[in-house]
């Protein structure tokens, strides 16, 4: 399928889509990734002293941002409690007046 023809027939939805997909995948090894982790480990193993050291998961591809979720810092919900109030009470309240 040409890029003309593609643009044409996906909208921009369904595009965002495929690429979040793709992103969630490419983290995910399939059969054919573990075969050639399996293959790497075995050669490798041929050429250390403990054999047994070697593991099967040192041979996995990381990907930034994609094996790991990111981490969010902890809320304080009184914090955020205290300055939604403040907001709120702040728009609902007649100014007053000073003489």
């Amino acid at each position: 399928m040409s890029v003309r023809q593609c643009k044409k027939e996906v909208t921009h939805r369904e595009y965002l889509g495929w690429q979040a997909h793709f992103l969630q995948e490419l983290g995910i090894p399939d059969r054919a990734d573990f075969y050639a982790m399996q293959i790497a480990t075995e050669v490798r193993r041929g050429y250390v002293k403990k054999p047994s050291s070697v593991a099967l998961s040192h041979f996995r591809l990381k990907f930034e941002g994609i094996d790991e979720p990111k981490k969010t810092k902890p809320r304080d919900v009184e914090a955020e409690t205290a300055i939604a109030r403040s907001r709120w009470f702040g728009m609902m309240t007649k100014p007053v007046k000073r003489s």
